[in-house]
Order: C-alpha cells, then sequence, then structure tokens
C-alpha cells in the first residue's frame, strides 16, 4: 500500500477499518515514513457489526519504518551525494543506509 513511500509522511490514526475483509498486509508499510505510534485497533476490522478476522499474513508490515515511535521532525538522510575516501568516487544515500539527520522527538506512551 505504502511501501517505499519514504517522502511521504504518514501517521497512523484510527479505529480500524470497516467493511474490509484485508488477508495480505506483508510488508503494507515497509520502508515507508509512518511516524508516531500504531494504534492499537490499527487492522480491526469490522462488516455490519461483525468483526472480521481475515488477516493470514502480516509479516514485514513495519520494517524499516525508521520514524515509527518518534514525531514528524525526525528525518534521514536520502539522496545526498557524498565523496568517498576512493579518488573520483561518489555514493548517493538511500533510505535503506538509516543515515538519521534530524534524531526527532520521542513520542511519549
Amino acid at each position: 500500500m505504502f511501501e517505499g513511500d519514504f517522502n511521504l509522511n504518514i501517521k497512523l490514526i484510527g479505529e480500524g477499518l470497516k467493511n474490509c475483509q484485508l488477508q495480505n498486509v506483508s510488508g503494507m508499510l515497509k520502508n515507508s515514513a509512518v511516524f508516531g505510534m500504531i494504534p492499537y485497533r490499527l487492522f480491526y476490522m469490522e462488516k455490519n457489526g461483525n468483526v472480521q478476522q481475515t488477516i493470514e499474513d502480516i509479516s514485514d508490515v513495519f520494517l524499516g519504518c525508521y520514524k515509527l515511535g518518534y514525531t514528524q521532525d525526525r528525518t534521514l538522510d536520502v539522496g545526498n551525494v557524498y565523496e568517498s575516501e576512493t579518488p573520483d568516487l561518489t555514493f548517493t544515500t538511500v533510505w535503506e543506509d538509516r543515515i538519521i539527520s534530524n534524531p526527532g522527538t520521542k513520542v511519549p506512551f
């Protein structure tokens, strides 16, 4: 759903999903800029007043979410070009490097 979307800051809020029958949410938020806390009832699904228990795979749903537990001001160094110690060699930072440029503020629990 939002996998790899590290340019869009996403705050998870809400009371769950209505009229849904999700089965596979694996990697749904993987490597995304989701920040804040994970709502208690994020995957609480209801249809016509009945609780839906259809999720079968939730693996890696928050893998690489390096802003979880912090406010929106936490930033990672992505897309900057740096020179290597080797002459004429540069590298560009990516999300998976996990280089924190602004540590941000921890979310109180």
